[in-house]
C-alpha cells in the first residue's frame, strides 16, 4: 500500500516532497499559507528567510539567521544602493471605537541615506516624536527630546568628529507644591546647635522653593542679642529661611507669625530644614509650625541669563 496520497500537497498535485525520488532535494515550493494546529508550534529548522516583494535575494527582505554558536540575528534587508531604506521595532496600537489605531512605534532605522536612526513616536492623533538618537554617515551624532513645535526644548546633545558640545535647555519646573510633614513644635535648643524640623528628597543641583508656614513662640523673656534662625542643612549651603530677633518677637505678646518663602540650591539627595537658636541661658523659645506641614517645589537646574 502506498503513502503517497497521504502526503501534504503544497497545491493540487504538487507534494511537498519536491520532484526529486525518494524524498530527494527537488526543487523550491511556493507556498502561499501554513497554518499551525491550535495550540501547536510551527517549528522551522536551519535558517529563515522571508524576501518581499517576490525578490529572492538578501537585499531585500527580512531574515532571521544564526550568526555563529548561541547567537541569532533578525535583520531587515534592503538594497541601499537604489535608495531604499529598512527599519525593525516594536508597535502599540489602541482601540477606540472599533477601529484598531497605531498610536505608538520604537523603530531601529538605516535610512537611504545611511544614517542609523533609533526613534521614539506617538501618533496618537497625528504623529509627534517624543525622542530619537540619530547617528549620522559623516560622523556626527545627536539626541533629540521633544521638539519645540510641541512644547519641548529641541535637540539636547550635539556631538562631531571634531568638536561635541552639550546643550541643555532649560529644566521645567514641577507644576504642584509638594507637601511634606514637618514638626509641629521645635524648641530651639541654646549655644547655637541645630534642631532638625523635617526634611524633604531633593536633587542636587536643583533650585527650591520652600513655604512654610511657622509661629515663634518667646516662652519666657529673651535677654537682648538672642536670636533664632529657620535654615537649611549645612550640606545644603547653608541657606536661612528667616531670623527672627528674639527680644522683637517678645514685644509681640510673645508670638510672632509669619509665612516665610524663600529658596535653596540643594546639594544632596536629602535636604533638611532646621531650626538654630543663639539664646541666653534658661531662655525658651519654640517654633510651631501650623499643620505639621511644608510645601516645597522643584524649580529645576538655575539657567544663567
Amino acid at each position: 500500500m502506498s503513502l503517497l496520497p497521504l502526503a501534504t500537497f503544497s497545491a493540487a498535485g504538487v507534494p511537498l516532497y519536491g520532484s526529486g525520488g525518494g524524498g530527494g532535494g527537488g526543487s523550491n515550493q511556493t507556498i502561499s499559507t501554513i497554518v499551525a494546529p491550535a495550540g501547536g508550534i510551527l517549528g522551522i529548522s536551519g535558517e529563515l528567510y522571508i524576501f518581499s516583494k517576490g525578490f529572492g535575494n538578501s537585499n531585500t527582505g527580512f531574515e532571521v539567521y544564526n550568526g555563529g554558536g548561541n547567537t541569532t540575528n533578525a535583520l531587515a534587508d534592503f538594497d541601499a544602493g537604489a535608495g531604499g531604506q529598512g527599519a525593525i521595532g516594536v508597535r502599540g496600537y489602541s482601540t477606540i471605537s472599533g477601529s484598531q489605531t497605531i498610536d505608538s512605534l520604537l523603530t531601529v532605522t538605516l535610512d537611504a541615506a545611511r544614517n542609523g536612526v533609533m526613534k521614539l513616536q506617538h501618533e496618537f492623533n497625528g504623529v509627534s516624536t517624543l525622542g530619537s538618537v540619530v547617528l549620522n554617515n559623516d560622523g556626527t551624532a545627536s539626541i533629540n527630546a521633544l521638539p519645540a513645535a510641541s512644547g519641548g526644548a529641541g535637540t539636547q546633545i550635539v556631538l562631531s568628529p571634531t568638536a561635541s558640545t552639550i546643550t541643555f535647555g532649560p529644566q521645567q519646573a514641577i507644576a504642584c507644591h509638594s507637601k511634606i510633614p514637618i514638626s509641629t513644635n521645635t524648641y530651639v535648643p541654646q549655644a547655637g546647635t541645630t534642631q532638625a524640623m523635617g526634611n524633604f528628597t531633593s536633587i542636587a543641583g536643583h533650585v527650591y522653593d520652600i513655604r512654610l508656614p511657622v509661629r515663634v513662640d518667646a516662652v519666657t523673656a529673651p535677654a537682648a542679642g538672642d536670636w533664632c534662625v529657620i535654615t537649611t542643612d549645612t550640606a545644603t549651603a547653608p541657606v536661612a529661611l528667616a531670623t527672627f530677633d528674639l527680644v522683637q518677637v517678645s514685644s509681640v505678646a510673645n508670638q510672632y507669625e509669619t509665612h516665610l518663602c524663600g529658596t535653596v540650591i540643594a546639594s544632596g539627595a536629602t535636604t533638611t530644614l532646621l531650626a538654630e537658636g543663639k539664646l541666653s541661658a534658661g531662655t525658651s523659645t519654640a517654633i510651631t509650625v501650623t499643620g505639621s506641614s511644608a510645601w516645597v517645589r522643584d524649580l529645576g537646574i538655575p539657567v544663567a541669563p
